[in-house]
């Protein structure tokens, strides 16, 4: 019996996102990513395999954040059975669908770890990392009542967890949610997104709908005049594209990105929240970081610059833009919830 093939065929598309063939986007894109072997990460979500821990210690746990911190991405444990490796392993994470009950329901997930697999045009090592999953979970064959550990999550403090999805394992009705991370430069980014002009939607990595992305051209940055021409590069035009399409979808959406935000609209989606990355690449260039050129605008922040762009864009009043609220974290949406919604800087907390 064989696993779908979707599953490899995921897993193969993934190659794609720093060797792209120059069919499928710009040859710009193949030369950008520098050159040693990025590391790639996988993460293969299963929804249809759920545990459940009936323990009311377990439940407990969504009063504990860093209790329920630590069980995203711990391994799991079957007696008998190959659930990690050095490559990959098996591991606990939380389901979106189910409102917080601590530690009660943990979803599978499998993580191919991208410290140590490495994405190499000549060595594509995700096939026979793929057949290995494959096998494994084969070997398994999970059904209710099986029991299942945690690492780090001792029986005896939290409880029993043992499979309660599926009652009776099925290969063809396996499905994963696969996302993946890897090193991608802002100036690729913006090649990605242009490309999306163009008919070709074989890249799996554009967005699904050119409605939801609005691409930041260097005449908009200079409108703003809020840095000097010469430093409005790819990378630059590309950080203020992403932004301004989570912006987009983000009112094209409107509550229904509550929970979930932009991201399930726009297939890349940064590991570093927008704050940081803004005065990594962007603050400098915007208050003087030369000691020879003059300082432009005072006090010009992000906030203030998504602003001007969505109001030459004609798509969001100030109003909604101050009202838009992405929750990134527990601890920024705990943040946001305790501020009042006067100010831009409290709404907009993944600025």
């Amino acid at each position: 019996m064989k696993l779908p093939l979707n599953l490899f065929f995921l897993l193969l598309s993934t190659l794609s996102l720093l060797f792209l063939s120059v069919a499928a986007s710009p040859a710009s894109v193949i030369t950008r990513r520098g050159s040693d072997d990025p590391g790639i990460g996988v993460e293969l979500e299963w929804r249809g395999g759920v545990l459940l821990n009936p323990d009311q210690r377990a439940n407990d746990a969504k009063k504990n954040n860093d209790v329920l911190a630590k069980v995203k991405g711990s391994k799991l444990i079957v007696k008998g059975k190959k659930t990690f490796t050095d490559q990959w392993k098996l591991t606990a994470e939380h389901s979106p669908t189910i409102d917080n009950d601590g530690l009660k329901n943990i979803l599978y997930e499998w993580i191919i770890l991208g410290e140590v697999v490495k994405l190499n045009k000549d060595k594509n090592q995700l096939p026979s990392i793929a057949e290995d999953i494959q096998q494994s979970l084969l070997d398994w064959n999970p059904k209710a009542g099986d029991k299942v550990s945690i690492d780090g999550f001792e029986e005896d403090k939290w409880g029993a967890w043992a499979v309660d999805q599926p009652k009776t394992f099925t290969a063809d009705a396996v499905t994963f949610g696969v996302q993946v991370t890897a090193p991608l430069p802002l100036s690729a980014v913006y090649d990605l997104f242009k490309a999306i002009d163009g008919n070709d939607r074989s890249n799996p990595f554009l967005p699904g709908g050119r409605k939801y992305v609005w691409i930041v051209d260097k005449n908009d940055i200079k409108k703003l005049d809020v840095m000097d021409d010469t430093d409005i590069d790819d990378n630059v035009l590309g950080f203020f594209t992403l932004v301004m399409s989570y912006v987009k979808a983000a009112k094209m959406k409107g509550a229904s990105m509550k929970d979930n935000g932009p991201k399930q609209l726009i297939n890349i989606m940064p590991r570093t929240d927008f704050g940081t990355m803004f005065k990594l690449y962007i603050k400098d260039k915007l208050d003087g970081g030369r000691k020879c050129r003059q300082k432009k605008k005072e006090d010009v922040n992000l906030f203030t610059i998504a602003r001007d762009l969505a109001k030459k864009g004609n798509f969001i009043s100030e109003k909604e833009m101050n009202d838009l609220q992405f929750m990134w974290c527990p601890q920024i949406a705990e943040a946001t919830a305790a501020t009042t919604t006067s100010s831009p800087s409290a709404n907009l907390s993944w600025f």
